[in-house]
């Protein structure tokens, strides 16, 4: 588990949970945090960062949608990685099988979810 040092800004314009995400997203897109790392409990993040727990919670939901972290009811909150974006090509549709043609090298897991933007 990985001991953070975050700093909340007390008089800031943006509120105490949007400052623990932007701070928690940067470390892992930059490379701070690495997949598979677990996070402190709520409980010690709240009480380092003189928050609720309630605050804490939320910052770890946002986190959550970005697909940034996983959480898990009694397992706790873990680091998903960095998300790379890339362009791959449809190449067949069919009822509900979409054959997507991916670029060399595209590092997919099973699990992982590939969304397509509609482009105009």
């Amino acid at each position: 588990m990985t001991k953070l040092a975050l700093r909340l800004r007390r008089r800031a314009d943006e509120p105490a949970w949007a400052q623990i995400e932007a701070q928690l997203a940067q470390r892992i897109e930059s490379g701070g945090l690495q997949a598979g790392e677990r996070l402190p409990p709520e409980r010690e993040l709240a009480r380092s960062l003189g928050v609720s727990r309630m605050t804490v919670r939320q910052a770890l939901g946002a986190l959550a949608e970005r697909g940034l972290v996983e959480r898990g009811v009694g397992r706790g909150t873990f680091v998903r990685g960095r998300v790379s974006r890339f362009e791959g090509r449809v190449v067949e549709v069919s009822g509900e099988r979409v054959v997507v043609e991916l670029p060399e090298g595209a590092d997919l897991h099973p699990g992982s979810r590939v969304v397509l933007e509609e482009r105009s």
